[in-house]
């Protein structure tokens, strides 16, 4: 897994005030998630197990108590042959 970046986090809430991300930033470009993995709460915040499509790969987001969001690489991107 990568060091955690600071990241932008674009957000919906359901009608239930459910929050779940719909994209974010990592290295400079803007990923959409295209599915979602686990997600959980401590007492570092909230955290939620994404995937991209471009690049294809998994990724952590956390969402801090203060309200700030980092983003992890988890694991190597996904080659297609």
């Amino acid at each position: 897994m990568s060091t955690p970046t600071p990241t932008e986090v674009e957000v919906r809430r359901s009608a239930a005030g459910e929050m779940r991300p719909i994209r974010f930033t990592w290295e400079g470009a803007i990923l959409d998630i295209s599915g979602y993995g686990r997600r959980w709460s401590d007492d570092e915040g909230e955290h939620w197990l994404v995937m991209a499509d471009r690049p294809e790969r998994a990724f952590t987001l956390h969402r801090a108590p203060d309200g700030s969001w980092t983003v992890s690489a988890s694991g190597r991107p996904r080659t297609v042959v």
